[in-house]
């Protein structure tokens, strides 16, 4: 029996306490990835920017 709900057996209790887990870590996974994404393409955007800036100089001489 759980303390939290007496309904509930310890092998539910701690069925559901995994499976949230895997859910809390997948949630977690994907906001890594994301932000690693977004850290990606803020590289890109800044190579680009940077070419795009050399590209003026080499049309303004």
């Amino acid at each position: 029996m759980s303390f939290l709900n007496p309904k509930i057996d310890e092998n539910e209790f701690l069925y559901r306490a995994i499976k949230n887990q895997f859910q809390i870590s997948g949630i977690l996974r994907k906001i890594d990835l994301l932000l690693h994404f977004l850290k990606i393409r803020k590289v890109f955007q800044s190579i680009e920017t940077e070419i795009a800036i050399k590209g003026k100089l080499l049309l303004a001489f």
